[in-house]
C-alpha cells in the first residue's frame, strides 16, 4: 500500500520552515548590528591599536634618540637591510586633528601609518644616573714668588764653575690645590768681564730643607753676550717643565756652563727674613752641596699656573620607555594606550 503526506501534515511542516526561516533571519540582522561600522568608534579603536602595535615593535629596540616630542619621535634601530648600519625611523603627527600618522625609514618619504588622527602624545620614561667627577683644572700663568730688592742692599754674585746662586721658593697655595708648575722666571744680570760665558737657569724639586733635589724639571740658557754692563732683567719660558705637588717647593740654579765668570747676578743682602717660603741658596763646589742663608734673596720674579682639584656631580639619563597615547577618531572612546619598554635604555640629553 502506496504511503502519502496527510494535508494536515504539510501544513504543519509548512509552518515550521517557516519559522525556521524567520529564526534565521534575524539570526543574520543581529550578527550585521554586531559587526563594526566602517567609520565607527570601533573601528577607528582598532586603527588606533594596529598603529601603536607597528610603533611599539619599533620602539622596543631603538639604540638611540634625536627627535623627542610630544608629536613626533625619531630614533635608530639595529640593522635590518644587511648593510652592517643602524636604520633611522621617525614617526609623526602635524597636530592637526583628521591629519595622518606618518612613517619616514631612512630618510626616505613620510608614508601613512594612519589615514585620520585627533590625538598623538609621546611621554617618555627616564631615569637619571649621577656620578661625582673628580677633575684637575690649570689656572692662567700668574706670578706665584718674587723679590724686588726694597728691603736690603743689592749685591753682585759673579758665577763661576764653583760658586752657583740659586733661590729657594714655595708659593702660598690656595684651598683645593693639588700642584703647580713654572713657566717663566725673570732676574737681572749683567756681564762679568768678557762676554763668553753661558749660565744654565735651571729648576728643581726642593726637599724638606729647601735644597734642590731629583732631576732637572726644565733649564734654559743665558747667554752672556746678550747682557749689558748695566744690570737688566731676561726672561726665560718653561713650557715643558714638570708639574711638581702642592706641598713641595723648588729651587731656581744658576749653574756655570762656560768661561772664568759666566756673568753676574744680582741679590739682596737683609735685615729681615723675605717673604714666607723663599731664600737664597748658593754652592761653593760646583753643586756638590748647597747652603740656605734666610737673610739673602736673589732679586727675581717666578710665574707659573696652580692646578687644583674640583669635584661635580654629573647627571646622565637613560630612556627606559615611552607611552604613547593615539585617538583614530572623534570620539574619545577611539583612543588607545600603551607603554613601551625601550630594551637598550639608551643615553639621552
Amino acid at each position: 500500500m502506496r504511503c502519502g503526506y496527510t494535508l494536515i501534515e504539510m501544513v504543519m511542516s509548512a509552518v515550521i520552515i517557516s519559522i525556521i526561516l524567520v529564526a534565521v533571519g534575524s539570526a543574520m540582522v543581529i550578527a550585521s548590528r554586531a559587526l563594526p561600522d566602517d567609520d565607527g568608534p570601533t573601528q577607528a579603536a582598532n586603527e588606533a591599536a594596529g598603529a601603536i602595535n607597528q610603533m611599539a615593535g619599533d620602539l622596543a629596540y631603538a639604540l638611540s634618540f634625536f627627535e623627542r616630542t610630544a608629536t613626533a619621535i625619531t630614533f635608530f634601530v639595529p640593522d635590518r637591510n644587511g648593510d652592517s648600519g643602524p636604520e633611522v625611523i621617525r614617526y609623526a603627527w602635524s597636530g592637526v586633528a583628521g591629519s595622518p600618522l606618518t612613517r619616514a625609514y631612512n630618510g626616505g618619504p613620510a608614508t601613512n601609518v594612519l589615514e585620520h588622527v585627533y590625538a598623538l602624545t609621546f611621554a617618555y620614561d627616564t631615569y637619571v644616573v649621577t656620578t661625582s667627577v673628580t677633575e684637575d683644572v690649570e689656572s692662567p700663568e700668574i706670578l706665584l714668588a718674587s723679590h724686588s730688592g726694597l728691603l736690603g742692599l743689592s749685591a753682585d754674585f759673579a758665577i763661576d764653575s764653583n760658586h752657583w746662586p740659586g733661590q729657594y721658593l714655595k708659593p702660598t697655595m690656595p684651598g683645593g690645590a693639588t700642584g703647580w708648575r713654572i713657566t717663566r722666571v725673570r732676574l737681572p744680570a749683567r756681564l762679568h768681564g768678557g762676554n763668553g760665558g753661558l749660565t744654565s737657569v735651571e729648576l728643581y724639586a726642593a726637599d724638606a730643607a729647601g735644597l734642590p733635589i731629583g732631576a732637572m724639571l726644565g733649564s734654559q740658557t743665558m747667554v752672556e753676550s746678550s747682557l749689558g754692563v748695566t744690570y737688566s732683567w731676561q726672561q726665560f719660558t718653561y713650557p715643558g717643565a714638570s708639574r711638581l705637588k702642592s706641598t713641595q717647593g723648588a729651587c731656581l740654579i744658576l749653574r756655570h756652563l762656560n768661561d772664568a765668570d759666566a756673568a753676574d747676578a744680582q741679590y739682596d743682602i737683609l735685615s729681615v727674613a723675605p717673604s714666607p717660603g723663599t731664600r737664597m741658596i748658593t754652592t761653593a763646589n760646583g753643586g756638590s752641596s748647597w747652603t740656605g742663608n734666610d737673610l739673602q734673596s736673589l732679586l727675581f720674579e717666578v710665574y707659573g699656573t696652580i692646578t687644583t682639584s674640583t669635584t661635580t656631580d654629573v647627571s646622565t639619563s637613560y630612556l627606559t620607555g615611552v607611552s604613547i597615547g593615539l585617538q583614530a577618531g572623534s570620539a574619545a572612546e577611539s583612543r588607545r594606550e600603551t607603554a613601551v619598554q625601550i630594551l637598550n635604555a639608551p643615553q639621552v640629553n
